[in-house]
């Protein structure tokens, strides 16, 4: 972890108290406690992931400029938290975002848990086409035996298919063949994929372009770390879960070279 005189610096730069985007931080770090709450009583297993698993292990809460939260849990677990959460509305402004209560949100592999007292401002066609923009936590769905041809095909498929015909477009034809073709790379597609297994290999499933295979063993058993002053649960091997995904992790990026998202947050409540 980084020195707290560092730490400090980067907080007074990127995300000093008060500002929009520690506000964000501050509401996902909510969501994320709202999730570990609901995995921890059903006995779901998820982990803290990419960037946010990054901050645990080197910042101890969000790396200063982060502006999203991932996780990870198995398909299992995933689907059993969408049947408990359903479409109801949690402590007043938190969802569960998926293609049931939003039909133009035609994310593979994914689901993201949304407030709904905030927004995310940002140029992107397909996030201005969502019925829930606030801040969120996105859950990436992972599955044991991913083949990485079958899933760079599965990942061009959700490209070319799905999200280009919404692009540019916001005629209703465009938008069905969209969720047309979303609905057959979920459900038939990708299905028959993951019938043939690649040993022991475990990534976020087909269709997603985010990728980090790794073995069974560098996830499982999971195990507690501090984020922000709450623990959460992070791979068993943290260190080589990183270094398989992003090499030298635990040195800071030169200032100039940091890129952060082109967003900015709008509050309701």
């Amino acid at each position: 972890m980084i020195d707290d005189s560092q730490q400090l610096l980067l907080r007074q730069k990127f995300n000093p108290d008060g500002s929009d985007l520690r506000k964000a931080q501050l509401r996902m770090l909510e969501l994320l406690i709202f999730l570990d709450g609901v995995c921890r009583e059903n006995k779901l297993t998820y982990w803290l992931d990419s960037g946010t698993l990054i901050g645990a292990a080197r910042h101890g809460g969000f790396i200063p400029w982060d502006d999203d939260i991932d996780v990870c849990m198995m398909r299992k677990d995933a689907y059993h938290l969408k049947k408990i959460l359903g479409n109801k509305i949690y402590n007043d402004h938190i969802i569960l975002q998926t293609q049931t209560n939003d039909r133009l949100y035609l994310n593979s592999s994914w689901m993201t848990l949304r407030d709904l007292n905030s927004e995310y401002v940002q140029d992107s066609k397909f996030h201005n086409n969502l019925k829930y923009k606030g801040v969120q936590v996105d859950i990436f769905i992972v599955d044991e035996g991913i083949y990485p041809r079958l899933k760079r095909l599965t990942s061009a498929f959700q490209g070319r298919f799905v999200y280009s015909p919404l692009f540019g477009r916001n005629s209703r034809l465009y938008q069905t063949i969209a969720i047309f073709n979303h609905k057959l790379l979920n459900h038939l597609i990708s299905p028959l994929f993951r019938l043939v297994k690649n040993k022991d290999i475990y990534d976020i499933g087909y269709g997603a372009s985010y990728s980090n295979p790794v073995q069974k063993d560098v996830i499982f058993p999971t195990t507690y770390m501090s984020f922000e002053g709450h623990f959460f649960s992070v791979p068993a091997k943290t260190d080589d879960y990183l270094t398989n995904f992003y090499g030298t992790w635990k040195k800071i990026p030169k200032i100039d070279d940091i890129k952060t998202h082109n967003v900015s947050f709008i509050f309701h409540k």
